[in-house]
């Protein structure tokens, strides 16, 4: 597999920038594609406080975030709006594995 890799780094990160572009729009286009009824509604959202993460206070995770199984009993549980106010929060970040952002797009506001 490596040996059809360009050889020298400067052809290596145009090659990775443009998978990275390539794989953001295939995840895009499944995203439009894929119907809205196959992820289970969230209605529940976890703040996780984080201390080492420059910049980073908390991260928001859904309810059903596989990052976080291991500590969810202990996380504070927050609403739909809530966890709107939070990620406008400076500092709340969200997370990269579960994207609570596109859930709460789809949930309806109060």
């Amino acid at each position: 597999m490596t040996a059809s890799l360009p050889p020298d780094l400067a052809r290596l990160q145009t090659l990775e920038l443009y998978l990275d572009l390539q794989l953001k729009a295939v995840r895009e286009r499944i995203t439009a594609l894929a119907p809205a009824t196959l992820a289970p509604p969230v209605t529940n959202w976890r703040l996780q406080s984080i201390r080492s993460a420059p910049g980073a206070l908390a991260v928001l995770h859904t309810e059903h975030c596989h990052v976080i199984a291991w500590a969810q009993p202990s996380l504070p549980r927050l609403n739909d709006n809530e966890a709107r106010l939070a990620l406008d929060e400076t500092g709340v970040e969200s997370c990269g594995g579960c994207a609570p952002e596109r859930a709460l797009r789809q949930a309806p506001s109060r």
